[in-house]
């Protein structure tokens, strides 16, 4: 990702975080086209409140896809996908999408959080400024919840030593939201005073609800008739691949430096730039949209039918990152992984698999403990409800491989 958007630091001091936040919602069926009748203009104005703009648009049969200053959304008819990079304010969105929800006659049924852990914490805004601290945020809102910490060291205090960078994991959140009910007004603005406006125009997309009207008053957030467990919420059975690496190798972070002629010239062909780095081959018959940020730095985003992909490459030295995403069940293999990483040639990798359905994480088994030039630190695996899991392997470049001496965070 490019860091021109990042406050100035002296060269010696300059920091962006890589790893994103990513906020998943579903929402029941919605009359008339659903959270795709959301014009353009009206994003632009609620992405300002997690800090981060829209660049580009893409869309097919299925979703929108946003390239954003920091990162992707994706918007579907009942379902909004976020992933934001750097130092934004991504739980700013949850009130917008709630409010937006009520006015499209849908309602929620289940929200994810999580993120590959910070490198740079003490550098975000409350309360992101570690898992803690987002999940109590999320918790006052939503008691129906289950969060967990997945692949950290066994010697790490979860919460705060394995934020500081020196132990890599990945944290998650998922929470039922089938009993969620709002104030009759909708707008969530008893709970998050003073911090969310509700965008204008917002009125003008109402439709008649697709579903029975809730009663008015209130937040109900504890059911009476569901499991319990905080992530029971029925849903499509589902594989999303997320790879986080750091440390890349030379020869790859190289295509994404645009300095002089010769490397703005380059810039202005990103999809020249995204076939020649080699990450093209990767996805075929996947529909890209390339960007390249000057002085440095690469996203895109990918559309096959329901399936997105997402790639975000920071490639200085000193906060080397880059990430790849999808829901595409057939690139949740070992051997998809080991192809990726023969690419980007990271210094370390990890692998999160969230599976959603019946067969949970059992319907695909682990992934990442055996991939090709790489060696399985640890993996660990969590149940979050009898639809949702997820694993996690931790990689290391084994000695030897290519490109082992590269630029290493």
């Amino acid at each position: 990702m490019t860091v021109a958007n990042a406050a100035p630091h002296p060269a010696e001091e300059f920091h962006f975080e890589g790893p994103e936040k990513k906020l998943d919602i579903t929402f029941t069926a919605a009359n008339g086209g659903g959270f795709r009748r959301v014009p353009e203009a009206m994003w632009t104005e609620v992405l300002k409140d997690a800090k981060c703009s829209i660049l580009h648009r893409k869309s097919n049969a299925e979703f929108d896809a946003y390239l954003l200053s920091e990162s992707s959304l994706f918007v579907y008819e009942n379902r909004v996908i976020a992933k934001t990079c750097g130092q934004t304010t991504l739980l700013n969105l949850i009130p917008h999408l709630l409010g937006m929800a009520h006015v499209l006659g849908t309602k929620a049924l289940t929200l994810s959080y999580g993120h590959y852990r910070y490198k740079f914490p003490d550098e975000q805004e409350e309360p992101h400024r570690n898992f803690e601290t987002e999940r109590s945020y999320l918790d006052k809102i939503f008691a129906k919840a289950r969060a967990a910490t997945l692949g950290a060291d066994a010697d790490a205090v979860v919460t705060r030593v394995a934020e500081q960078g020196a132990h890599r994991c990945w944290h998650v959140y998922f929470a039922d939201l089938r009993r969620l009910t709002l104030s009759p007004d909708g707008l969530f603005v008893d709970v998050f005073p003073g911090t969310y406006t509700p965008v204008e125009g917002l009125e003008a997309l109402r439709v008649l609800p697709a579903h029975d009207e809730p009663s008015a008053g209130g937040y109900e957030t504890q059911s009476s008739d569901s499991d319990g467990d905080g992530a029971g919420a029925e849903a499509e059975e589902e594989a999303v691949l997320e790879i986080a690496m750091e440390g890349l190798g030379t020869a790859f972070a190289s295509h994404f430096f645009y300095d002089g002629d010769a490397g703005a010239a380059r810039a202005a062909d990103p999809a020249g730039v995204c076939a020649a780095a080699g990450i093209a081959a990767l996805m075929p018959g996947v529909e890209l949209d390339n960007w390249c940020f000057e002085p440095c730095g690469f996203s895109l985003n990918g559309q096959r039918g329901s399936n997105y992909f997402t790639i975000h490459i920071t490639p200085e030295a000193q906060m080397s990152f880059a990430s790849f995403e999808t829901n595409d069940p057939a690139y949740c293999t070992d051997d998809f992984v080991a192809r990726l990483l023969a690419v980007f040639r990271p210094k370390d990798a990890t692998v999160l698999v969230t599976c959603r359905g019946a067969g949970g994480a059992d319907a695909l088994g682990p992934v990442g403990s055996r991939v090709a030039g790489y060696t399985c630190a640890r993996a660990t695996a969590e149940e979050f409800g009898p639809t949702i899991a997820a694993t996690c392997a931790v990689l290391d470049q084994a000695e030897g491989a290519p490109d082992a001496a590269g630029i290493h965070a």
